[in-house]
């Protein structure tokens, strides 16, 4: 009997070390992804005030993102602030044409999320009726992730990903996509407050024609530009 109790003492000793090895496995798991979250969002900060380009600025978070996530297909849609429509910015892993495409508030899964101003997670995407496969111009997916880009309440675009596996995303990649989503929508904000700027510093208010001063220095511009390729330079009044 004695022999017995110290048997079944040491299979539970080390029954509870390997399930504190586990533990400490899931843990270390658990803080890598936090660390590369982090990491990731850090990134994105950094490039949101290296450049207003917002082309290039919106290319280089979508790599981050895709590349932090392990993402398949991902995408940056704008709205068209007087329709409201969708149309493709940037994407990686769509089919090519797809900047010809758009989507009406409510409309395809992006066009919900633009509508309801909510988040949109589908494990089944086949299976739920407000999608529709991006108008049917890309099959190949099961899981559905988008999140709305918010600016002063206003819906200014959405971020999406697709996945050809069913349950590709969790709750922990759409918390992050909605951090990375406030990010982006700090980037096209900046980039269209510095745009509005620019245009008001050589634009007429009133008129919308060019400032004086910006049309002598373009003037200038022009003559030294044919005078270096030996062109000739005409001014009609």
């Amino acid at each position: 009997l004695f022999f017995l109790m110290a048997i079944a003492s040491l299979v539970g000793f080390f029954s509870e070390r390997e399930r504190e090895r586990r533990e400490i496995e899931r843990l270390n798991k658990l803080l890598d992804k936090r660390v590369a979250e982090l990491s990731t969002l850090y990134e994105i900060g950094k490039s949101i005030h290296s450049t207003l380009e917002l082309d290039k600025l919106l290319n280089a978070i979508l790599d981050m993102v895709s590349v932090a996530m392990r993402l398949k297909s991902t995408a940056i849609l704008l709205s068209d602030e007087m329709s409201g429509r969708l149309q493709f910015m940037i994407s990686n892993g769509f089919p090519e044409g797809m900047s010809d495409v758009y989507f009406d508030p409510g409309e395809d899964g992006v066009g919900w999320v633009a509508k309801e101003g909510k988040p949109l997670l589908l494990q089944d995407a086949g299976k739920d009726e407000r999608f529709s496969f991006f108008k049917g111009r890309k099959t190949d997916v099961s899981s559905f992730i988008a999140v709305p880009l918010m600016s002063k309440g206003w819906v200014m675009g959405v971020l999406c990903a697709t996945d050809p596996l069913n349950n590709a995303f969790s709750e922990d990649e759409m918390g992050l996509f909605n951090a990375v989503a406030g990010q982006i929508a700090v980037a096209i904000e900046n980039a269209r407050l510095y745009e509005e700027t620019r245009k008001l510093a050589i634009t007429d208010g009133l008129t919308d024609l060019y400032t004086p001063r910006t049309f002598h220095q373009s003037l200038l511009a022009e003559v030294d530009r044919a005078i270096r390729y030996g062109e000739t330079v005409s001014l009609i009044m």
